[in-house]
């Protein structure tokens, strides 16, 4: 495969990157609303997963054009095949983070006591999120070494 197939597959890394900072911003807005009590802010996380879901669409839109226009194999068609599952669970939690922040959003006392664990939660979240995307991306690093 050629130079191009190898900078898409780059692109894609990228993509998947971004993505994951887009959530991990999700979760961490989330988090400064719960601590600041802060409704508003909460709001914006709801309106910032539609630029999460774009994220994903674009995606899995790179991904069936590698896979359509150069039929991968190995370990090439692994890694995105893996990216397309990937991206879905990481929307997922786009989602999560959202619904979250929309119910933070109609409290009035930003979640009371149950704050602390949820903010707890939220960063472990991230941290997950956060690891779990770079484990993938310097794994397919790692291979193509």
């Amino acid at each position: 495969m050629g130079n191009w197939f190898h900078d898409e597959l780059d692109a894609l890394n990228t993509h998947l990157l971004e993505m994951g900072s887009m959530i991990e911003y999700a979760i961490e807005t989330g988090v400064q609303a719960m601590e600041q009590r802060n409704a508003e802010l909460a709001r914006t996380i709801v309106s910032y997963d539609r630029e999460i879901d774009q994220k994903e669409r674009e995606i899995e839109s790179q991904c069936l054009k590698l896979l359509l226009r150069q039929h991968p194999v190995a370990r090439d068609l692994r890694f995105i095949s893996a990216a397309l599952k990937m991206v879905t669970d990481m929307e997922r939690v786009g989602d999560q983070a959202a619904d979250i922040a929309e119910i933070l959003s109609f409290l009035r006392d930003g979640g009371g006591s149950a704050s602390s664990v949820l903010i707890k939660m939220a960063k472990s979240a991230m941290k997950m999120v956060t690891e779990s995307v770079d484990a993938f991306v310097k794994h397919d690093i790692m291979l193509a070494e």
